[in-house]
């Protein structure tokens, strides 16, 4: 059994101007299992947030945003989920400004999160349903009119599983299991879709990567998330043909915006393998230049071999480090963000169980040891069979509120996954991979959400999108899969009907794909 030990570190001061040792020390805790509230935070005390001088005539919208109340009531940390970017500065302005009864567990106040809307509307405008001064501040479930169930992770969740893959992070969610062939490496399972049939979307990117092995886990570090949800059931319309299992939604932190300087750190060690693992992020805005928000980030990950409570599991030593970086630019009615990760992962993969025939797995499982333990120790060195993996993600990013209410997000992403496998050999003087895969992917994705129609007491809530891609895929090795380019290309278009009983959302899309094959004689 793991012992894990667990010290996060944040600073979450909107008015710092730099990081103060004693401060940073004084904001670390010790990370432990919280109780999920009985009751959300209930909003007792409003503030009218002021329409912005610099928005576009006649911009108009709603800004959803996620508060944490602390145990007396007051906003600790906001985050802006949705919403013309132009009305974003104002929102988190007031959002800070909001007052709740706390959350509660077994009649105990504690920490809590809840959504609240802010809905703007020129004041030089006649606006039928509300006087032209008055803007609206109301608190509601995240996903109430969402007609696929889902469940969010927030940072609080993920600082809990801290260290842990993706596919470990989201087993906690109910219908979500994970598949591990080796020691370290694991994937993700919705409903009993695998990634084939389950999309991975990274900060608005489809994660592209070599998914059809059993050893092929998602290249992707949890610590770069700030929330994880996990949309379970077909959601095709939206999002593709390769949603049809289920859909991973990782969203980053949301960057800095006050002058100064903050982050987060984590130290993690576990007892089983030896686990060390260490995570930095660091974000800055010079007071100069307070529109811009720069962002460093990184981890490092070193196991050694883990243990069964009898034997070691011989060969299960893994090491992992990612790297990355993000630059934003703000102005009220546009944001641009420049955005690379490295990944880079090197683990052996556990050779204990052969399963050339039922017969020989039967043998070996009421054996209930495996044949070789005695020869297995536990160290850092990563033998055959191993793999060795990288990607690298380029993004960039741009969001555009339009005067008519219209916001539009554009997101170009370039991905370079290499994949290096190492298969068990009798020659010694063999050395190199026998199974090298090369995949390039160039992506673009568009997509715009109208300003909500309202038609007495209903509303619909519009929207539309394309998207398209270009991959190449180039093999190296023993005879395996041949190499093969792809034009991918799609378009939707959908809407949400919202009553007073209920929504009902409606969504049409058309794919096409071209694929060709090199095969090589």
């Amino acid at each position: 059994m793991d012992v894990w030990s667990a010290i996060t570190c944040a600073r979450r001061d909107r008015l710092s101007q730099g990081i103060v040792v004693g401060a940073l020390v004084a904001s670390c805790g010790l990370v432990g299992d919280a109780r999920a509230a009985d009751r959300a935070p209930v909003l007792t005390v409003q503030q009218a947030p002021e329409y912005p001088a610099d928005a576009p005539k006649g911009a108009t919208g709603t800004v959803a945003v996620r508060v944490t109340v602390d145990s007396q009531g007051t906003v600790t940390d906001a985050v802006v989920l949705d919403g013309p970017p132009v009305f974003h500065a104002e929102s988190l302005r007031i959002a800070y400004r909001l007052r709740f009864q706390p959350a509660k567990t077994d009649g105990v106040a504690v920490v809590g999160t809840q959504v609240v809307q802010f809905e703007f509307a020129d004041p030089h405008v006649s606006q039928p349903a509300q006087s032209p001064s008055e803007i609206i501040v109301r608190a509601e479930r995240e996903d109430g009119h969402d007609s696929h169930a889902r469940t969010v992770l927030s940072e609080e969740d993920l600082e809990r599983s801290a260290g842990r893959t993706l596919a470990e992070s989201v087993a906690v969610v109910p219908g979500v299991q994970l598949a591990r062939t080796s020691g370290t490496s694991a994937k993700p399972i919705i409903r009993g879709y695998g990634e084939r049939r389950l999309l991975v979307l990274h900060d608005g990117v489809r994660h592209e990567s070599q998914k059809w092995g059993p050893d092929h886990a998602p290249e992707i570090d949890t610590f770069s998330a700030g929330t994880i949800t996990v949309v379970k059931g077909p959601a095709g319309a939206r999002f593709g043909p390769d949603a049809l299992g289920g859909v991973l939604l990782i969203e980053p932190p949301p960057m800095r915006t006050a002058p100064g300087t903050g982050g987060k750190a984590v130290i993690l060690g576990a007892t089983n393998g030896r686990r060390a693992y260490t995570a930095l992020r660091l974000d800055t805005v010079s007071a100069r230049r307070p529109s811009v928000t720069y962002r460093l980030e990184g981890s490092f990950n070193d196991s050694a071999t883990l243990s069964a409570p009898d034997y070691p599991l011989g060969n299960t030593a893994a090491r992992e480090w990612n790297a990355g970086g993000a630059v934003e630019w703000r102005k009220p009615n546009a944001t641009l963000r420049l955005t690379y990760h490295h990944f880079d992962r090197n683990a052996g993969i556990f050779y204990g169980i052969s399963r050339s025939t039922p017969a020989e797995f039967k043998a070996q499982y009421e054996a209930g040891v495996p044949v070789t333990a005695d020869l297995w120790t536990v160290d850092r060195v990563v033998d055959r069979p191993s793999q060795n993996v990288s990607h690298d993600r380029v993004t960039l990013h741009a969001d555009f509120a339009m005067p008519s209410g219209w916001s539009w997000q554009a997101i170009y992403a370039y991905q370079h996954n290499h994949r290096l496998e190492y298969a068990q050999v009798r020659a010694w003087y063999v050395t190199g991979a026998q199974y090298d895969f090369t995949l390039r992917t160039h992506s673009l994705d568009v997509k715009a959400e109208g300003p909500r129609v309202v038609f007495g007491k209903r509303r619909f809530d519009p929207g539309i999108g394309m998207q398209g891609s270009f991959q190449e895929n180039v093999y190296r090795g023993y005879s395996l899969i041949p190499n093969h380019r792809s034009f991918m290309g799609g378009a939707f278009a959908h809407g949400r009907f919202i009553g007073e009983h209920g929504a009902v959302t409606v969504a049409s899309r058309l794919d096409q794909l071209y694929r060709v094959a090199f095969i090589q004689e």
